[in-house]
């Protein structure tokens, strides 16, 4: 699974390497952070950390996940 955490600022949250990518569609795209879970067809609860390495500005962070090349989920955080 995939996390891109995109900031106010609309840049991408780098991931521990510094500039991870994927393939996404047609083309690559920056992922902010990845994590592997074993599915056997039953629920999962999972938590996902970012390390944050500098301070987080205010306002509204995009969080969107990936699996296997497809988007599964977005949100909107907002940061005060």
């Amino acid at each position: 699974m995939y996390v891109r955490i995109i900031s106010p600022s609309a840049s991408i949250l780098p991931c521990e390497a510094g500039h991870c990518t994927i393939e996404y569609g047609s083309s690559n795209t920056e992922y902010s952070l990845m994590r592997e879970f074993e599915y056997k067809n039953e629920d999962l609860e999972k938590c996902i950390y970012y390390d944050v390495q500098n301070e987080l500005a205010e306002g509204n962070y995009i969080v969107e996940i990936f699996a296997e090349g497809t988007e599964l989920g977005r949100l909107t955080l907002s940061l005060k």
